[in-house]
């Protein structure tokens, strides 16, 4: 019977996952009918099994895998039917609108004011009303299509507004779908989005739609139990922001205290994941079971004092279930993460199993606890947190070894006896998921077993108590600020040594469950001639295996480009047999956010490019050149070349040790060949350059020619009219590509008739921003190419853009190549005018 039970709760989750690997998810009966049918065959074969002869007995468990791989699978296309219908539609995107609502989670500090979880009470537009959940009954809208009933809201409160969940608002505000960029490699935050049930995405409109109602208005205070955790923790991270005056150190006291995670510094995590730490700065299934034993020991302590009690419920049961419930309301006030959730389930099951007078084997256990987390959130499969967490409890469980401290021991043998169990957890966990890292992040810290020797008893029990504490005597604050700011200048020496991370590609997911299996082996307890048999299976992780998701490296004489989702900046990636090129590096928001640390970085490592021979930047706008420092500081780069001036920041940027990459000035008539492929530099010429302060920085755009066998693509920065002019009066001829990467950004100040004339690509290609506040790309442009019958590609419809040379197709998008339902659409998306 316990063997049934592991097959259908395995079944259960490959039930579910399957389903999430559907590109849509259909409205008609046909899901649902193959869904019935599978869970009726399998009610049948069960009873076939217990009805029939020994031999037939096979069939029960074949019963009981079909019937919960199909419920799995059903609970899934269940859920994910009813998000779908969820939608916003064109009709209303971006415009302006009166928003009734209540925030449902923790207001989140963001560049542009307090980002909002919000709950949809009422949505007001143009003399009609609607409620959450009811069809929209808009022309173009499907009849199925409801109003979502979360949403994610963009504000500026005014100075003295306390923004507390629970509240009830009335905002002016304009909303569209959820649209993220897409790209190899990159954070899936659609799915992030769908998962937590946001569907639209907006923000509160400085001027309102009424001029008779206030842009924002509190109509209901919060009260009752609506939001009242995430109130709690919104006033306990409040406190620990106006005690601590380091904004680094405050930052992680809520990150360990309320699970906010958001509030701990960008470099900060940097650190933590290079040295393989980042598990200690977030509510970890370590720190919950702490809470859990803490509370079990001060109940048993208590409960045995009281006859009464004990003669009511004994006291190993008391204890048992008040530190579940302790170690339940902990993951609550940190967020019910899924770390949370597996450790508090695992708690759950042992003590219902203890309290029957049952023992399952931890497989089993650990099998529960996965089945109840994929029942309320069936998306966290997709999770690498989810993966990371079960495989770490499972590696443990499995390599065993506990050491047994009895009380007559000495305190030296005690101690050592500690040291060599937590050794050997470190060992096994780093050893165990470093397949995993490898798959989910491209990277493996090679110092995070020092470093966890060190930092987890420190984290478990000076930092994380005080930190706790410090809410019933903030000066602990105080106590632990020289703890924080000293293990944080050790992980840092430890996070930027040379060999502090090692680098890998994007596997396939055969690769990935050989490696992760292969793990496993070598922790079981075997012997070491035996674990040997293991390491074969482990090479495969140390080469790009992902062909169907990850284009190879080029053929010699072919080229191989990748023009990417960046948002409202340029970043092309070009790549010939064994060496690569990156043109732009995208925008910088903020000095800790900008797209080489978002995007960049983790495409190069998903493609397998752990150097870059050239890093080009065409021109100094900070939509060009914002991620270059990011890049720079993770990837060995070989040359720089640019047109930017000798004062400029990034030509002044030096590693650790002081040396700057070699710097080449970017000018017309510059030729060098890769593997066959032939580069040239159209723009700027030297007079230009010698006009620097004349002319500006778009004038100044490096223009690339790449040609690999005759078809060539144009890279072309933020030249305008004047500069395709000169350009056109040099030489038309050495304009001619067949794919041309459309010129800032679309932009009506550029795309003549006569640039467009002299190149006639066969495919152009816009890089912007989603509804970006300059109107990019002009309309009148796009119509200029697509009269031409050229056909125009735009990031935010398609995603990454990838092309090679040695296909003859004309290139894909990457949002349709790995489309899940989840997903927005393709379908074009209008800009947003920039105001006068």
């Amino acid at each position: 019977m316990v063997i049934h039970w592991a097959w259908a709760m395995l079944c259960w989750l490959g039930g579910v996952a399957l389903q999430s690997q559907q590109a849509q998810v259909g409205d008609g009966p046909e899901g649902w009918m193959v869904g019935a049918l599978g869970v009726l065959l399998g009610a049948l074969l069960s009873c076939l099994g217990h009805r029939g002869a020994a031999r037939g007995r096979f069939l029960i468990p074949v019963g009981w895998c079909l019937m919960t791989a199909c419920l799995g699978w059903g609970q899934t296309q269940w859920r994910a039917a009813q998000g779908v219908q969820e939608v916003w539609p064109d009709a209303l995107a971006d415009q302006a609108l009166i928003l009734t609502a209540h925030i449902d989670a923790m207001p989140q500090p963001r560049l542009w004011g307090t980002g909002l979880e919000v709950q949809v009470q009422e949505v007001f537009w143009q003399g009609r009303r609607w409620r959450a959940g009811q069809a929209w009954a808009l022309p173009g809208v499907p009849a199925s299509a409801v109003c979502p009933g979360r949403v994610s809201l963009s504000w500026q409160p005014e100075p003295g507004q306390r923004l507390l969940p629970g509240q009830t608002w009335r905002w002016q505000a304009s909303l569209h779908e959820v649209r993220g960029l897409r790209n190899p490699g990159g954070f899936d935050s659609e799915l992030w989005m769908f998962e937590r049930g946001l569907r639209a995405q907006g923000k509160v409109l400085s001027k309102g739609v009424d001029e008779s109602l206030p842009r924002a208005a509190l109509l209901q205070e919060a009260q009752g139990r609506r939001g009242l955790i995430d109130r709690w923790r919104t006033r306990l991270r409040d406190r620990v922001l106006a005690h601590v005056s380091d904004a680094r150190v405050a930052g992680l006291v809520i990150g360990l205290t309320v699970g906010d995670q958001s509030a701990i510094h960008d470099d900060d995590w940097q650190v933590l994941r290079a040295s393989g730490t980042a598990h200690l700065a977030s509510i970890s299934g370590l720190h919950i079971t702490m809470m859990g034993w803490l509370v079990s020991a001060g109940v048993a302590r208590l409960w045995r004092r009281s006859v009464r009690l004990m003669h009511w419920l004994p006291a190993p049961a008391a204890s048992r279930w008040a530190g579940v419930l302790g170690a339940w309301f902990y993951a609550l006030m940190a967020g019910w993460g899924i770390p949370a959730q597996r450790t508090v389930l695992m708690l759950a099951m042992v003590a219902l199993l203890h309290s029957g007078g049952r023992r399952w084997p931890w497989p089993l256990v650990l099998l529960a606890a996965a089945v109840a987390v994929t029942l309320r959130d069936p998306w966290a499969l997709t999770q690498a947190g989810f993966w990371l967490s079960f495989a770490a409890v499972g590696l443990l469980m499995l390599a065993g070894g506990e050491s047994v401290l009895l009380p007559a021991m000495p305190w030296w043998m005690k101690l050592r006896l500690a040291a060599k169990g937590l050794w050997r957890t470190q060992a096994v966990a780093s050893a165990g998921l470093a397949p995993l890292s490898l798959v989910f992040f491209q990277a493996v810290s090679l110092v995070g077993l020092l470093a966890n020797l060190v930092c987890i008893p420190l984290f478990s029990f000076i930092i994380t108590p005080l930190a706790m504490l410090g809410y019933v005597q903030p000066r602990l604050w105080d106590a632990l600020t020289p703890v924080v700011q000293g293990s944080m200048a050790g992980l840092r020496v430890l996070a930027e040594s040379p060999w502090a991370v090692v680098q890998g590609p994007a596997v396939a997911f055969w690769a990935a469950a050989l490696g992760l299996m292969a793990g496993a082996w070598m922790l079981a307890p075997v012997p070491w001639r035996w674990r040997v048999l293991a390491w074969p299976a482990l090479l495969p992780l140390l080469w790009p295996t992902s062909l169907s998701q990850i284009q190879p490296a080029p053929p010699h004489g072919e080229v191989q480009v990748t023009v990417v989702d960046i948002g409202q900046g340029t970043a092309v990636l070009v790549r010939t047999a064994a060496h690569a090129l990156l043109y732009d590096t995208g925008p910088r928001l903020s000095p800790e956010n900008d797209a080489g640390r978002r995007v960049l970085v983790g495409l190069l490592r998903a493609v397998n490019v752990r150097q870059l021979d050239e890093l080009q930047i065409s021109h100094g706008d900070a939509d060009h050149v914002g991620g270059a420092v990011s890049v720079l500081r993770a990837v060995p780069t070989r040359q720089l070349r640019t047109s930017l001036a000798a004062d400029h920041e990034l030509r002044q940027w030096s590693d650790r040790s002081g040396e700057r990459p070699p710097h080449v000035m970017c000018e017309a008539g510059q030729r060098w060949s890769w593997d066959g492929v032939n580069f040239e530099v159209l723009h700027p010429s030297a007079s230009e350059l010698a006009s620097r302060d004349e002319l500006g920085d778009n004038a100044l755009s490096c223009v690339l020619r790449v040609e690999a066998h005759g078809r060539r693509i144009l890279l072309t920065g933020d030249i305008e009219a004047e500069q395709e002019a000169a350009l056109l009066a040099r030489d038309p001829q050495a304009l001619k590509a067949e794919v041309l990467v459309v010129p800032h950004h679309g932009s009506k100040t550029s795309s003549t008739d006569a640039f467009v004339e002299a190149v006639s690509p066969q495919m152009a290609v816009i890089q912007s921003g989603v509804r970006n506040r300059y109107g990019h790309p002009h309309r009148s442009v796009v119509d200029r190419y697509r009269v031409k019958g050229i056909s125009v590609r735009r990031t935010t419809e398609c995603g990454a853009w990838l092309w090679r040379s040695d296909e003859a197709t004309s290139g894909y998008c990457w949002r349709e190549l790995q489309r899940r339902y989840w997903h927005a659409s393709t379908d074009a998306v209008e800009s947003t005018p920039k105001p006068h």
